[in-house]
């Protein structure tokens, strides 16, 4: 119960922080998710790929640069989105298989780098999206938050109490199935209310838009528990009590933003 209440509490003030950036504006938004994208790369010293702070904190400078001049520099035409999708998935890439290609280290740091910066500055780009549909400029960043977070919090729930079959204990110790289904069909139950709030685009994309979250939403997750099992640690860091770090917090949201913009490109 006193793990309950401290996930809970921490996860409400997280979600206070983050959902009133965005009720202000996109600019407060930048500021905060510019933030969180410096604890992040500040924890990737916790992964075992930096050993002193002022190399740290050198890597985290010059990722708030790249974060702050691809936000500023950039229009979010398709062929800018497209760029960053491509660097996105190439630093995935970099990062899975660098073991089996014995990867220089600076060239994993670099994919590390653009693996968080390039989703915290395109999840700004829901701003422009959705002045681009005839919305309010927060209906797109906080229907992606609804979506992730009730399905985190079902998936929690229902993992908790009917939990009893791992889906890969190795990696990820306290993932089930029970609590896998509980988070998928809390983020569709989700996406339909919010094609009935809002009224725009079809049910079918809405649908897709939960799916899209929760699929690539889970994956994110899982790859950053390998990433932390192969660096022999629990948790990223230490920045919310009951969750971890900026890296746990944000780990599922890190892989599904690429996938919800190109969901937004294209349909």
């Amino acid at each position: 119960m006193k793990e309950f209440l401290l996930r809970t509490v921490s996860a409400v003030l997280f979600a206070f922080v983050i959902l009133g950036a965005i009720a202000l504006n996109g600019g407060w938004t930048f500021i905060i998710m510019g933030i969180f994208a410096g604890i992040a790369l500040w924890e990737v010293r916790n992964l075992k790929y930096f050993y002193n702070k002022l190399t740290t904190s050198l890597y985290v400078a010059v990722g708030l640069i790249a974060y702050i001049l691809i936000v500023g520099s950039c229009s979010y035409s398709v062929r800018q989105w497209i760029a960053l999708l491509f660097v996105f998935f190439i630093s995935f890439l970099i990062i899975l298989l660098q073991k089996k290609f014995q990867f220089p280290s600076y060239l994993v740091k670099i994919g590390y780098l653009f693996y968080i910066v390039v989703p915290f500055a395109l999840f700004i780009s829901l701003f422009k999206i959705s002045v681009n549909l005839c919305l309010e400029d927060y209906v797109l960043p906080c229907s992606f938050f609804a979506v992730l977070w009730l399905g985190d919090v079902f998936a929690y729930i229902s993992g908790r109490l009917f939990g009893k079959h791992k889906i890969a204990p190795s990696i990820s110790p306290a993932k089930t199935w029970a609590g896998v289904i509980g988070g998928f069909c809390a983020n569709l139950l989700t996406s339909v209310a919010i094609f009935y709030i809002i009224g725009v685009k079809s049910l079918c994309f809405w649908l897709l838009f939960g799916t899209i979250i929760f699929l690539f939403g889970t994956f994110g997750d899982f790859f950053e528990s390998y990433q932390k099992r192969q660096a022999g640690i629990k948790d990223s860091g230490n920045i919310m009590p009951g969750h971890g770090g900026a890296l746990d917090r944000f780990d599922s949201f890190l892989f599904s933003v690429p996938f919800v913009i190109i969901l937004l490109i294209f349909l």
